[in-house]
């Protein structure tokens, strides 16, 4: 909101006053925009005081992915095909969570499920 107010200041000046005027606005505002840019880390703190505060990025903060639920390692076979078994170990082994490596090999692989895996109501939606 800063940034359109002086613009807007820069504009009238400009277009109404002088051009000098104008001109000198902008430049101190730039000094002032580089004054704050040269400084360290600790000391930009702009918390809404400035009229630049939204042209300064807000750092970001990265997360890994949410953690894994606890589930019991896969004793039984999960598919008919020893490819697709094997995908799915890979895929834990990398760290990607059982039922997403399950999901993922079931759906990008077409694999039957075993069997013995599951019960008779997921291998109806799989």
């Amino acid at each position: 909101m800063g940034v359109i107010a002086m613009m807007g200041a820069i504009a009238f000046l400009w277009r109404f006053v002088s051009t000098r005027a104008a001109l000198t606005l902008a430049g101190l505002l730039v000094i002032g925009l580089l004054s704050y840019w040269s400084r360290t880390d600790a000391s930009r703190q702009c918390d809404g005081r400035a009229w630049f505060c939204d042209l300064i990025p807000t750092p970001t903060i990265v997360e890994g992915p949410p953690p894994c639920p606890e589930v019991e390692p896969i004793t039984t076979r999960i598919f008919e095909s020893d490819g697709a078994n094997a995908e799915v170990h890979r895929l834990i082994e990398t760290g990607v969570c059982q039922e997403d490596a399950i999901n993922n090999v079931a759906e990008g692989w077409k694999a039957p499920f075993a069997p013995e895996y599951g019960s008779w109501w997921r291998r109806l939606f799989f």
